[in-house]
């Protein structure tokens, strides 16, 4: 199953912390807060592949967050 993980949003409500950088890969803990929502989702071993749909302003920060991942994901 595919797992559609919308964040495509700009966050203004954490400027400035959001301001050139997206809120699901601020790191709370050591890890993104999308590493730790894919890893709930792993726990019930349904999701084969990810799919995360992203802004023009941010695609580039998920593209690089993709390519250091295990799981097999695709950013758009």
């Amino acid at each position: 199953m595919k797992c559609l993980i919308l964040a495509a949003g700009y966050a203004t409500r954490l400027y400035p912390l959001t301001e050139n950088f997206p809120k699901p890969l601020l790191e709370v803990r050591d890890k993104t807060i999308l590493d730790w929502l894919i890893d709930d989702i792993d726990n019930a071993g349904l999701v084969d592949e990810y799919v995360v749909i992203s802004n023009h302003k941010f695609a580039h920060h998920f593209e690089n967050w993709a390519e250091t991942k295990s799981q097999k994901n695709n950013c758009g």
